[in-house]
């Protein structure tokens, strides 16, 4: 992972996408020619955490 976008507007600009929160810009290490590339998500309420933050 190269960034995490949490500004739902300029991630909604990354993604080209309305409803946008956040997005992760990423690259593919395993192709030497690998460039970096922006993914992301919706997030509905059917969307469980698969663990949740430590917190101290």
């Amino acid at each position: 992972m190269i960034a995490v976008i949490r500004d739902p507007e300029r991630a909604r600009g990354l993604l080209k996408r309305r409803c946008a929160q956040w997005a992760l810009i990423v690259r593919d290490v395993l192709r030497p020619d690998g460039e970096p590339f922006v993914i992301g998500s919706v997030w509905t309420t059917s969307d469980h955490l698969v663990r949740e933050a430590v917190t101290r």
